[in-house]
């Protein structure tokens, strides 16, 4: 079941039970920069559901993911990770997109330490939150990679920009 709700301003569809969105779903509204043929996976790391939406709106708009799966806490994340490498992907996605603070026992920190732990640094991370840029560089300040970061609340151009320029690099 699919609903059209408004959320910051945005009309956002309302996703099933199901947590992956397929390659048919993501056809509509082609930006362009997504020139290229090559289709990209996506996890989405957050919380808060008004969020999730904006962002699945935003990477639906770049026509580029076949993939997209969502984890609410760290641990599902890191679940959703171990699961893909275990099926022989070397990079389990092309982008992951993390709240800092999420609930539960581990936090988007927690998850961004494991990917470079794993040695999964080369994967392009988006780290959201409503804390402002100087906290979230005193945050990630002893990483020698820094991830991007959206500031919440953010608007739906400004995250089909920073995607696309993203991904514009991993062609």
């Amino acid at each position: 079941m699919v609903e059209l709700v408004s959320v910051y301003g945005a009309d956002v569809r309302v996703l099933d039970k199901k947590n992956t969105r397929d390659e048919k779903e993501n056809k509509k509204n082609v930006l362009p920069f997504s020139t290229k043929k090559r289709k990209f996976s996506a996890l989405i790391v957050e919380d808060d559901m008004a969020s999730i939406y904006l962002i699945d709106v935003a990477l639906q708009k770049t026509g580029q993911f076949m993939r997209m799966d969502w984890a609410t806490s760290a641990e599902e994340a890191i679940n959703y990770i171990k699961k893909r490498i275990k099926n022989g992907q070397e990079n389990p996605y092309d982008l992951i997109i993390i709240d800092i603070f999420l609930d539960g026992k581990k936090t988007g920190l927690d998850l961004w330490q494991y990917l470079n732990e794993e040695n999964l640094q080369n994967i392009p991370v988006i780290m959201t939150s409503s804390i402002s840029e100087k906290r979230f560089s005193d945050l990630m300040g002893r990483y020698s990679i820094m991830p991007h970061f959206l500031k919440k609340p953010f608007h739906l151009q400004v995250a089909e920009e920073m995607v696309g320029e993203i991904l514009s690099k991993t062609l």
